[in-house]
């Protein structure tokens, strides 16, 4: 699970560059345990434990 942090933060880095952006244009950063309402026979991604959602604003 520690890797996890590291590498949401990486990915969101990315998709922030693509845009021409940096993590300052970060104005919300949610970070969840990974749930779901329906049942599930299994993982859509196995050994995902954690979820993150940012809004960043140009």
């Amino acid at each position: 699970m520690a890797a996890q942090p590291a590498l949401s933060l990486g990915s969101l880095e990315a998709v922030l560059s693509e845009a021409a952006m940096s993590l300052a244009n970060l104005v919300r950063l949610g970070v969840a345990p990974t749930t779901t309402l329906l049942g599930v026979t299994r993982p859509a991604a196995p050994g995902r434990m954690a979820e993150s959602e940012g809004t960043a604003v140009a």
